[in-house]
């Protein structure tokens, strides 16, 4: 009779188990949603953000960043910033779009 009542719990744990797998399968599963940004000048651009120092700005139709600003690519946008504080000075949204051909 131990050894029943033994398996039956074990079973039901298993089955708790599975359950709980599938309900964390099904979490994980979902997409999360897109997060978007606006950058707008007088912004600060969080130091965290985009590939800095970006230089292909020639294929874009942008100009060369002068002494003390760099341009900062976050995603499909290409954003101007002032070096030491980080303020964004310009932004070039939709750098695809923008593309030239050579």
């Amino acid at each position: 009779m131990k050894a029943l009542v033994l398996t039956s719990m074990a079973a039901a744990a298993v089955a708790c188990i599975a359950l709980t797998s599938n309900a964390e399968q099904a979490v994980q599963a979902k997409p999360l949603p897109a997060m978007t940004f606006e950058y707008t000048p007088g912004d600060f651009l969080p130091v965290e953000f985009g590939e800095t120092n970006w230089q292909d700005t020639k294929t874009y139709g942008l100009a060369k960043a002068e002494t003390g600003t760099e341009w900062v690519r976050v995603d499909d946008d290409a954003i101007l910033i002032e070096q030491a504080s980080g303020e964004i000075l310009y932004v070039a949204y939709d750098l695809e779009a923008r593309r030239t051909v050579s």
